[in-house]
């Protein structure tokens, strides 16, 4: 279908309207109340918009704002008993003829979802090295040359890590690993090679999350990057070399 230029709708509205108003100062066609035919605006807006429409979402909602429109003026003039409060359901139908035109990208949509969550679940399978300390305390010496990071949580106690010995994963061509720490009233600690950049993320309310490292590359070794977010809460997060 070959578009109108642009204007073109709106140029023609102008001349009805206009015609209209002129049989009318004329006595040739009595036009009772004027107001009766706003609703044409929206007829007008629609038609506009599927003149110029490219996808088939805004086909669907122009086309239902015609119609709209088209009803809206039929019941102004008391040709149908029909009020705007009792056009919602059009928006029912609009959405289930979207659902139908666009089912395959629905599709492609909930397909894109599932691959995230498996992603996002086997992510966490894959970090699932936890360090909870409740009142109590936790020392460890991780030495896993494939450490790919984990959650350490301090509440009223504290957790120490030691990961000068351990090596992150490699991930494409770079070596990474996330931890994920919080402290609420209690302290977490976790001391890094210096050859890791560390990425710090986290959050201190009523407490500090420090990173306190110097990155000094060692050479002949690639530099790593460390990720650790979390929240301290009147407590600590001390990252350190």
């Amino acid at each position: 279908m070959q578009r109108l230029p642009r204007g073109t709708l709106f140029a023609v509205a102008l001349i009805v309207a206009g015609t209209l108003l002129f049989l009318d100062n004329l006595g040739v066609l009595p036009i009772e109340n004027i107001g009766a035919y706003w609703p044409l605006a929206l007829v007008v807006y629609g038609l506009g918009a599927m003149n110029r429409c490219r996808t088939a979402r805004t086909a669907v909602w122009s086309a239902t704002l015609t119609v709209a429109g088209v009803l809206l003026v039929l019941g102004n003039l008391g040709i149908l008993h029909v009020t705007i409060g009792e056009l919602w359901p059009l928006l029912l139908i609009a959405g289930g003829v979207l659902m139908l035109v666009e089912r395959g990208r629905w599709k492609g949509n909930t397909e894109e979802w599932t691959r995230r969550l498996e992603h996002k679940w086997q992510t966490r399978q894959k970090r699932a090295q936890r360090w909870d300390a409740v009142f109590s305390s936790i020392k460890q010496r991780v030495d896993s040359q494939d450490f790919t990071g984990g959650e350490a949580a301090a509440v009223f106690g504290s957790v120490e890590l030691d990961l000068t010995g351990a090596q992150l994963a490699l991930e494409g061509t770079e070596r990474r690993a996330v931890i994920e720490a919080n402290a609420v009233f209690g302290a977490v600690e976790i001391v890094v090679p210096r050859n890791w950049r560390v990425l710090k993320e986290g959050t201190g309310v009523f407490g500090s999350f420090d990173d306190r490292t110097i990155l000094i590359p060692v050479p002949g070794e690639d530099t790593a990057t460390f990720s650790i977010h979390g929240a301290a809460v009147f407590g600590s997060v001390t990252i350190r070399n």
